[in-house]
């Protein structure tokens, strides 16, 4: 037992290294396999333009942002939301919340936005903050009366 515990070990170090000549300047014959460094500020992203329904098909949403999404700097995104039945007329009487996700790291931002209302259909999120590159989704609750319909949409940060 304590073997095979040793044997699966061995081959978990092994796969967290890696075995390449040693670079010039290096101690060490075995390297990392993924940087885990910093990315660099300069990472952006840009949210699509173009609606998306939510996963009942009640609603229409677009996102809009002029400037790209920078990591680690707060931003705020406009959030338009119109019935899929009655083109063009804004969502009113509903609730909506704002939250970005990376679902492969299984987390999200590391603190909450604020949603507030600014006239039909129209909101805005502040304090959004992507703190890593990756694949971010960004997820649209839209409550009415208690029934709530996701919409979502997804950017690379790089």
């Amino acid at each position: 037992m304590k073997r095979d515990f040793l044997f699966l070990l061995s081959f978990v170090i092994a796969g967290c290294a890696s075995t390449s000549e040693t670079s010039e300047g290096s101690t060490s014959a075995l390297e990392p396999c993924c940087d885990l460094s910093v990315a660099p500020a300069s990472a952006n992203a840009r949210l699509t333009d173009e609606t998306f329904l939510s996963n009942g098909k009640s609603w229409r949403v677009r996102l809009e942002r002029e400037d790209p999404i920078k990591m680690r700097e707060f931003f705020s995104i406009d959030v338009w939301v119109d019935s899929a039945d009655q083109l063009g007329l804004p969502a009113e009487g509903v609730t909506v919340r704002v939250d970005a996700r990376m679902p492969h790291h299984r987390h999200g931002m590391l603190s909450p936005c604020e949603v507030s209302k600014v006239g039909p259909g129209h909101w805005r999120c502040s304090g959004m903050r992507l703190h890593m590159v990756g694949y971010w989704e960004f997820h649209i609750d839209i409550d009415d009366a208690g029934l709530v319909e996701r919409a979502q949409t997804s950017i690379e940060l790089e």
